[in-house]
């Protein structure tokens, strides 16, 4: 999926067929890396994001040519205070993405810098003989993945 538009798209869709209706979703454009996200991860929301996957799948930065999807389900706020600055040092995500079973921890601010280099699509992958549906404008695009995210409440337990 090249497009975040698309994803919200498909998961419209999902619910629907599903009977879920006590979930909402919104798709998020702008600093993935912000008080509003912490505040949403340490309220319980879980957060669907495109990056770029390294070999080991955390986030790195390829202008897309890996781009991948990952789920963020919670948050690690290292030496947290009432009033906690803004550190990309100390924020933390627990994030699963399908080529793991294992749980991942990656810096907020790396997951939010991986997201905003999403450019390109990967000229590999567009001569490997398949057929990718790409956004008017290409992934970097506003109809595409780069600087975008989904965020879902109500799908935790609590």
């Amino acid at each position: 999926m090249c497009s975040c538009k698309n994803m919200v798209k498909l998961v419209k869709e999902v619910f629907n067929l599903a009977g879920i209706n006590n979930v909402t979703f919104e798709l998020k454009i702008g600093n993935l890396f912000s008080s509003e996200t912490i505040e949403l991860l340490t309220d319980g929301a879980i957060i669907l994001v495109p990056y770029d996957a390294d070999c080991n799948h955390s986030p790195c930065l390829r202008n897309g040519h890996t781009a991948h999807w990952a789920l963020i389900c919670g948050i690690l706020i290292d030496n947290p205070t009432e009033s906690f600055e803004l550190d990309a040092n100390n924020i933390y995500v627990l994030c699963k993405h399908g080529k793991s079973k294992y749980l991942a921890i990656w810096k907020l601010a790396d997951l939010d810098s991986s997201n905003k280099n999403l450019k390109e699509f990967s000229p590999k992958k567009g001569t490997d003989g398949s057929t990718y549906v790409l956004p008017d404008g290409g992934i970097g695009g506003e109809d595409g993945l780069c600087n975008q995210y989904l965020v879902f409440k109500g799908l935790n337990p609590n």
